[in-house]
């Protein structure tokens, strides 16, 4: 049986289109930078932290919770560590509010020039994509993050007149 994804197509990475905040299928539903609550009692809609994203599959009683970072170089491992201790109390509260269901967090990080570890392709084969699906996504990746950095050395150099 072919499971129909629930975003059959998305626009090119420098489209004007705009992301909606939430998508819901029969089983699935994805939202997307939304507030989460740690249970810290000094958390509002201001100081709330912000996942990228959440996933929820009602069939298979899993919840991903989605983050991502572009570091520096030499911060990939560090950046890894650091997101995934910041959501801890989300995970522990996400599992709270839904008994039976196993929560994740998946982290993707891919450093300033293009470059990932093996964590980021793990994060992709948890999220059920073929090998060609997470090469594609894998090249996509890369293509955005070295634009944006070629796009801002350029801005860079306009602004200080080099």
């Amino acid at each position: 049986m072919v499971k129909k994804r629930i975003i059959e197509k998305c626009p090119p990475w420098y489209s004007k289109v705009e992301i909606k905040k939430h998508y819901k299928s029969e089983d699935t539903e994805v939202f997307w930078d939304i507030p989460e609550y740690s249970g810290n009692v000094e958390d509002d809609e201001e100081k709330a932290l912000r996942p990228d994203g959440k996933i929820i599959m009602t069939n298979e009683k899993l919840i991903y919770i989605l983050e991502q970072s572009v570091p520096w170089l030499m911060n990939r491992e560090v950046k890894l560590a650091e997101k995934e201790d910041k959501y801890k109390n989300i995970i522990r509260n996400t599992k709270l509010a839904y008994p039976g269901y196993t929560v994740k967090q998946l982290t993707f990080v891919i450093d300033c020039l293009g470059g990932y570890s093996s964590s980021l392709k793990e994060s992709l084969k948890q999220l059920l994509f073929s090998k060609t699906e997470q090469q594609v996504i894998l090249f996509a990746v890369q293509k955005i993050v070295v634009s944006e950095a070629r796009m801002l050395i350029n801005h860079f150099k306009l602004v200080t007149n080099l």
